[in-house]
């Protein structure tokens, strides 16, 4: 560990020294360059909540960038540092000329105009650095504020360097937090090749199907928890129909609780496993009654989504993704549900490992997914799940992403369907 420290070291007063020869005008002329480099970005383009670091001493100049962020009604947030708690506070700014000397001498906003935001609300990242590498690692100044926070994110994180602070491989520690794409003068490091790959499909796929946006309509959480398990190995028309019966049957939930089994049973028959899912439901309409005393889960909005996932998937017939889904659609969380569609997507993108369970999946999604796009996302897959990336025969020659896909017989199944178009 200390040789790595004592490596560590001397890059970092290495490439310090470097910066420091540079001239102020130096500093404008390649700053401005990175910057133009940075806007040439979709993942740039089409964030809005971003969070900048406000340059220090010979930094790449983020100045101009942040009073233009600004001007385009973007959210700007900027680390404050946080010496006692050793930590960053993470501050919306309305203005540039907000920020006055904090510590180290770095321009931050007063505790009077502390705005805290959020980690989960920001979507891209602006990361500093004294040196990153062609992995994504990144050497800072030894303080470790920047590793503790993108540790907790899933924005999209990309580092601004000048070429020169660029190295082949960095010694790194377990600690250490690796960037998504490096942005100098001459070129962008797209330098997490599965992170990127992931955001190039929801680009492309948000090009050809639409950037889906949760509505806040409101949706029931409880009649959603409940039709979503009335899903579980059935078609959406199945479910559509028992749910239909289920309501007219029992127009609350108050009557289906005092119900017996077999009359609940017979209300969703169309669902399929009826006798498992209507005892599965009474079950679980009984718990929250006992539990919470009422049968409402509004309240589950307000819990964080790790609290929520622990508490109601030790219930028979909650799973992950039964929850995942309440989660995203009643309450708007930025959680990515792994249904049927999605999860044979994701494998055959080779986003998880072709054995991968639905549930690693989730697991393993749930860090990659870029914040905010959760939902984007799912819809998208979905959609691309049901009309082109079919479980069997697949329409590979339509496929806006075919170059990501890695799907054994893509090749074969696009000469097929471009030979029988030829043919009509």
């Amino acid at each position: 560990m200390e040789i790595i420290l004592q490596k560590k070291r001397a890059i970092r007063q290495q490439i310090e020294n470097q910066r420091k020869q540079l001239t102020k005008d130096q500093v404008n002329s390649l700053s401005h360059a990175i910057i133009e480099n940075l806007k040439s970005l979709y993942e740039f383009q089409n964030s809005r909540t971003i969070h900048c670091y406000v340059a220090w001493r010979h930094e790449v100049n983020t100045h101009d960038l942040i009073v233009e962020m600004l001007s385009q009604g973007r959210r700007v947030v900027v680390p404050v540092v946080d010496l006692q708690n050793h930590t960053l506070i993470h501050s919306e700014i309305k203005s540039f000329d907000e920020l006055k000397p904090g510590a180290f001498g770095i321009l931050e906003p007063p505790k009077k105009l502390l705005r805290p935001v959020d980690i989960a609300e920001i979507e891209l990242i602006l990361v500093p650095g004294v040196a990153f590498d062609l992995h994504g690692n990144r050497i800072g100044y030894g303080g470790g504020y920047y590793d503790a926070f993108l540790r907790q994110s899933r924005a999209i994180k990309i580092g601004l360097a000048y070429e020169f602070q660029i190295v082949d491989e960095l010694p790194t520690t377990d600690g250490d937090e690796k960037v998504d794409l490096v942005v100098t003068e001459k070129t962008i490091y797209r330098v997490n090749p599965l992170r990127n790959k992931i955001i190039a499909v929801i680009n492309r796929l948000e090009q050809t199907y639409g950037v889906e946006v949760w509505q806040n309509k409101k949706r029931d959480p409880l009649d959603m928890l409940i039709k979503t398990v009335l899903s579980q190995n059935t078609s959406d028309w199945n479910r559509d129909m028992a749910w239909e019966k289920l309501k007219q049957r029992f127009p609350t939930w108050e009557q289906v609780v005092q119900t017996q089994q077999q009359e609940l049973a017979e209300a969703i028959r169309s669902a399929g496993l009826a006798n498992q899912k209507s005892q599965r439901i009474l079950e679980i309409l009984q718990w929250i009654k006992q539990k919470y005393g009422r049968l409402n889960l509004d309240f589950i909005c307000d819990m964080s989504v790790d609290e929520a996932i622990q508490t109601f998937t030790q219930l028979k017939g909650i799973g992950i993704k039964t929850m995942c889904v309440v989660l995203a659609f009643a309450c708007g969380k930025d959680v990515f549900p792994v249904d049927t569609h999605v999860h044979r997507l994701c494998k055959r993108f080779s986003f998880v490992p072709k054995n991968a369970s639905a549930e690693k999946t989730h697991y393993i999604m749930q860090r990659l997914v870029p914040a905010g796009k959760s939902y984007s996302f799912h819809i998208n897959l979905l959609k691309h799940g049901r009309q082109i990336c079919k479980a069997q025969n697949p329409l590979c020659w339509k496929c806006p992403v075919f170059e990501y896909c890695e799907y054994e017989f893509k090749e074969e199944r696009r000469a097929a369907g471009k030979g029988a178009q030829e043919n009509m």
